[in-house]
């Protein structure tokens, strides 16, 4: 009987016996079926193992139970104990030329999945990793050797290699949540435990025992080498049995320049957050929470030493000294959302590919890169006439229906031209999301230009037409503010949180007192009318101007059916004296509209400045001049 875990030398054979099950699967799954893959030992050229042919299938979620019984037609036995919630896992024995039978593995998943970007990640990486391909490959054949058939023992000593991979491979992270006593960090991270995405695991520091100051000091000559030596034993834990799964949120009280020698070290990617608060926040809840000892000279001077080393070293902060607790943890799943949100690079052979294999009559035209390109969506010249847009992102995928069922109502009532939908494209096995073929609109973006006062003006009124007539069309069943637009046409309170934040954050460079009241006034009226359609991202960069006339406005992603207010920003980030007074007394918008208005400028100011690390630079100066123009209402 042959050994289970034997070690097997490559075989080209790997390759021709995964193409004739190929063929044999898509007989029967060619209309669910995305693609196919060769993955695990036998897809990497030179890597040994134990023989068995890995099948990675992607379909869409909603065909994952009819391609299950299909699958299962073929002969294949699901089986529950190797799936995940993720991936469902099937195995069948078939006759082999070779070896009499053979052995096959089948992992049945979906696109987005993280099961699917580890099987890829994982097997790409071998195989364009030599030095990584002859250690897995020695480490195969060291393990077959010692493990005796016991399964378990052999997928242990496999795990640390498997992890370390990995991490490099799907560039998974460690997110530090650091803060001193009393900054709200642990009470926070307490009630973030029970919506913990799915791709990530919190670790407390804690959980390693924390010995008595004295203990420490005698053991390791002081506290601060009892923390360096504990955060590099904890990173390396890490780094080889926790990154294969998910990110790490690691909660702790460490010196951000112990963080950063453990994960240098090691090669692990790190971002770090400081929870902080003013010193007399911090004292009262410590006193409140029955720990005044706490709340002496010693707490102030470790919480400032933390602040001064995050600002060194551009983290981030999370100010809560004037936001609640509930804010305070919106706050920072917004932040760990955007940090795990995945932009993706999309390489013009990819759309080629797209184009070519769904739309075979554009096949012959040239495809180009637009630069400069935008952040949402990556987009391409298609000939002269169209223009390929992709979503960047899952979080901007929804958009792609929005506008194809929307846009052309919108144009058909509309002076300007907006993007006009030719087709819809369908995910792939190279990209997951929709996307789409628009009509390309001749012109050059506004913010690419440098137009004189007289131009401004010129363009200040058109601009306010377009959106008096957007206004005037039809919303009725149109779409709410919701996610999809990050809640444009919504109340900006909805970046209570973050604006508060950001203008304690920012203390040192603007107004506090005046910020505060202009975003107090902001907050503190809504929209009482009929929904209105908004564009949702009205910005320089989407209006098309031709000889200095406005030709077109694109990008409307962003649209819904709400308070006008947001679109309204472009007053201060295009439009600046005379042609900000034409624009607003074009648009006839009440005085809390535009209140609203100078909240969500802002917003977006304040967070803009926020993540700049050189606050000298011309990009923070251009931000504080129009944080200095909205605060006097100028």
């Amino acid at each position: 009987m042959n050994k289970k875990y034997a070690y097997k030398p490559y075989n080209e054979l790997f390759s021709k016996l995964f193409l004739q099950e190929k063929a044999r699967l898509l007989s029967v799954l060619n209309e669910e079926c995305i693609d196919i893959e060769h993955v695990g030992s036998t897809a990497v050229p030179g890597l040994g193992g134990k023989g068995i042919i890995d099948i990675g299938i992607i379909v869409t979620k909603q065909d994952i139970d009819r391609a299950s019984r299909k699958i299962e037609s073929l002969g294949y036995i699901f089986r529950e104990t190797g799936s995940t919630p993720e991936r469902w896992f099937f195995r069948i024995d078939l006759p082999d030329s070779q070896e009499g039978i053979r052995r096959y593995h089948l992992h049945l998943t979906f696109p987005e999945s993280i099961e699917w970007k580890k099987l890829i990640a994982f097997r790409d990486y071998l195989r364009s990793h030599a030095s990584a391909l002859e250690e897995y490959d020695e480490l195969k054949k060291k393990s077959a050797e010692e493990v005796k058939e016991d399964g378990a023992l052999y997928r242990k000593k496999k795990s640390p290699f498997f992890g370390k991979v990995l991490a490099k491979a799907l560039k998974h992270k460690i997110y530090f949540v650091i803060g001193a006593s009393g900054s709200g960090k642990t009470t926070t991270l307490k009630r973030f435990e029970r919506a913990i995405p799915s791709n990530c695991t919190l670790l407390h520091f804690d959980s390693i025992g924390v010995p008595p100051f004295e203990e420490m000091e005698k053991e390791y000559g002081s506290i601060e080498e009892w923390q360096r030596i504990k955060t590099l034993e904890w990173i390396k834990k890490i780094a080889e049995e926790k990154l294969s799964s998910s990110h790490i949120i690691f909660d702790a009280q460490i010196r951000p320049s112990f963080i950063k020698e453990a994960c240098d070290l090691y090669e692990v990617d790190y971002e770090v957050v400081l929870f902080d608060c003013s010193d007399t926040e911090r004292k009262k809840r410590l006193i409140s929470r029955g720990h005044p000892e706490l709340a002496d000279e010693n707490m102030m001077s470790w919480s400032a030493f933390l602040r001064r080393e995050c600002q060194k070293h551009r983290h981030k902060i999370i100010n809560n000294s004037h936001i609640t607790l509930e804010q305070t943890l919106q706050l920072f799943s917004g932040w760990l959302q955007n940090q795990l949100c995945t932009q993706l690079e999309i390489p013009v052979k990819v759309v080629t590919e797209l184009i070519s294999t769904q739309f075979p009559e554009y096949a012959n035209l040239p495809i180009k890169a637009v630069e400069p390109n935008g952040w949402d969506n990556r987009t391409f010249h298609l000939g002269k006439q169209m223009s390929i847009r992709l979503p960047s992102a899952e979080r901007y995928a929804a958009k792609v229906t929005i506008e194809h069922k929307w846009l052309p109502k919108l144009s058909s009532s509309l002076s300007i031209p907006i993007p006009k939908p030719i087709a819809l494209g369908k995910p792939t096995k190279n990209y997951p999301w929709n996307w789409s073929i628009y009509g390309w609109i001749e012109g050059q973006s506004a913010n690419v230009l440098n137009l004189d006062n007289k131009s401004l003006e010129e363009l200040a009124v058109q601009l306010a037409d377009f959106l008096k007539e957007l206004q005037t069309i039809d919303s009725s069943n149109g779409p709410s503010p919701g996610e999809h637009n990050f809640f444009r046409g919504a109340s900006p309170i909805v970046y209570d949180a973050e604006t508060r934040c950001a203008i304690d954050t920012l203390e040192d460079y603007i107004d506090v007192a005046e910020a505060t009241s202009v975003w107090k006034l902001a907050i503190s009226s809504k929209w009482n009318s009929n929904p209105v359609w908004i564009h949702g991202d009205f910005s320089a960069g989407n209006i098309l101007l031709k000889d200095n006339q406005l030709v077109g406005v694109i990008d409307f992603g962003g649209m819904a059916v709400g308070d006008p207010s947001c679109d309204l920003v472009i007053a201060w980030t295009l439009l600046k004296g005379l042609s900000r007074n034409k624009f607003k007394s074009t648009v006839q918008l009440d005085e809390d509209t535009w209140n609203r208005a100078r909240g969500w400028a802002l917003w977006k100011a304040l967070i803009t400045l926020e993540s700049i690390e050189n606050k000298t630079s011309s990009k923070a100066q251009e931000q504080l001049l129009i944080i200095k123009n909205i605060l006097k209402n100028s």
